[in-house]
């Protein structure tokens, strides 16, 4: 297995995002802008769609092997039904195979990977005041990868492979995460070292600020917060007298200050700004990063009610968690607060009230995969587990492959007696994770267990089988 595949990727600053390093002036960034072919025009891309999207696919399972990850059905369920909002306002987003993941590292920072992948830092997450800001971000990083700003960059030269790509990705992949020295090194080694080559130019910045707004416009987000968000940032850089790391990958000048300021006064003011949804995700967010800090900071009120919730959650004091919920007063209707009483239900082992809280709110959302997934665990624990198997099939998708639903499932198939598709879940859980071996492992097992009983096992198992290996494959062939 070549060595990017197997180096940890914990460096979520990756090569697409590295400001320039040869401090070329902005002229000189401007007139190369200039020089760069049209999105319609065959040599504005080094690589096609196809090859690009090849090899996000391997990207992709390799930050899912390797970054640190929440594992977290709600928070999984919110960054990536915003993202696919975004997205759905963005022509030509089906080029590509998008995927959001948030990463627990605290850094405020977000990153576009090749193909489609974009990681939030739940520290992103957490500094975000307004859905708008945090809208901003991923509009920005949609608009990098949606306007082939890697393959438009790489035109400048001819000589580019992607072998120069997996080297710098290898060598980036052993820096210190906060080490600029690292970082600095990495690039230098590399083949890929001229600004021309690589790195942003603040031309390309540009443009990205100005897609993004539109694509969050059009999504419903008032394109404000991405000024608002720069400004915090800079602000925050100046009182603390550190480097922020969102800042050292995207350069933030006056000029663009000021450009992003500007455009967004001329987007109607009936754009939406927060959500409710937004502030129960960053509370979620502050939980699985500092519960300490979460619960001394929640506010007595309805959502300081949601954060000392899910804090005490993540503190192990479900207990607590519960009797703060308990009284269906304090909850009002709110499908979190609900949902949070449910989880401290059954973390202090009362699953069939955590069925009776679950229930109504599945009738209710029954698109919301969470839901579904705390309803199966509590049907599980309460005996029921055809029904929960159930509820957990109803969910499984392409998106969220890989997620802790499948884990789930393969514990719950299994102690149905049905271990064959229990090992088969299993494997997909694996292969969504990048463990291309362990899920062929697993599919070897359930074909013993029942291949020959159970045709539509085989035949499934076998399909399975095949894309693995052609991803192995594609991995060698690198």
């Amino acid at each position: 297995m070549p060595h990017f595949l197997k180096a940890p990727l914990f460096v979520l600053t990756i090569f697409v995002l590295l400001p320039g390093l040869d401090h070329k002036s902005a002229a000189d960034n401007n007139d190369a802008y200039e020089r760069l072919p049209t999105l319609g025009d065959p040599s504005a891309a080094t690589f096609s769609s196809e090859e690009e999207r090849r090899i996000g696919r391997l990207i992709l399972l390799k930050a899912r092997s390797s970054l640190p990850l929440i594992r977290d059905v709600e928070l999984d369920e919110y960054i990536r039904n915003l993202g696919n909002r975004i997205l759905s306002a963005s022509p030509d987003s089906h080029r590509l195979d998008f995927h959001f993941l948030l990463s627990g590292n605290s850094a405020i920072n977000a990153s576009a990977w090749p193909g489609g992948l974009i990681v939030i830092n739940a520290g992103l997450l957490v500094f975000a005041d307004q859905e708008n800001e945090l809208a901003a971000v991923l509009a920005h990083e949609i608009a990098h990868v949606k306007q082939r700003h890697i393959a438009r960059q790489w035109s400048l030269s001819k000589q580019v492979a992607w072998a120069d790509v997996i080297s710098f990705v290898a060598a980036l992949a052993g820096a210190a995460y906060s080490s600029d020295a690292a970082l600095l090194g990495a690039y230098a080694g590399s083949s890929l070292s001229a600004q021309k080559r690589l790195g942003y130019s603040r031309a390309l910045e540009s443009e990205a600020d100005h897609v993004g707004m539109r694509i969050m416009a059009s999504a419903g987000f008032h394109p404000s917060g991405m000024s608002s968000f720069f400004s915090k940032l800079k602000s925050k850089e100046i009182r603390t007298g550190q480097a922020l790391e969102f800042l050292r990958t995207h350069p933030l000048t006056e000029e663009r200050l000021a450009e992003a300021i500007n455009r967004a006064r001329a987007y109607s003011q009936n754009l939406q700004v927060d959500s409710l949804s937004f502030q129960q995700a960053k509370a979620r967010a502050l939980a699985w990063l500092n519960p300490a800090q979460a619960l001394g900071e929640a506010e007595d009120n309805g959502h300081g009610l949601y954060q000392k919730a899910v804090a005490l959650l993540r503190m192990n004091r479900a207990t607590e968690a519960a009797a703060l919920l308990s009284p269906p007063e304090r909850r009002g209707d709110s499908k979190a607060l609900d949902l949070a009483y449910a989880q401290a239900l059954l973390a202090s082992g009362d699953p069939e009230r955590a069925v009776e809280i679950l229930r109504p709110l599945k009738e209710l959302y029954s698109d919301r995969e969470s839901i579904r997934y705390y309803f199966a665990m509590a049907l599980e624990r309460s005996g029921q587990g055809e029904p929960a198997l159930y509820q957990l099939r109803e969910v499984m998708g392409k998106e969220n492959q890989g997620s802790e639903i499948y884990l789930l499932a393969s514990k719950i198939a299994s102690q149905t007696g049905k271990a064959a598709i229990g090992h088969e879940y299993l494997s997909d859980y694996y292969a969504g994770n990048g463990r291309l071996e362990r899920a062929l492992s697993q599919l070897d097992i359930a074909e013993r267990q029942d291949g020959r009983k159970n045709p539509a096992l085989r035949a499934r198992v076998s399909v399975k089988r095949k894309n693995i290996k052609r991803l192995i494959e594609d991995i060698r062939k690198l």
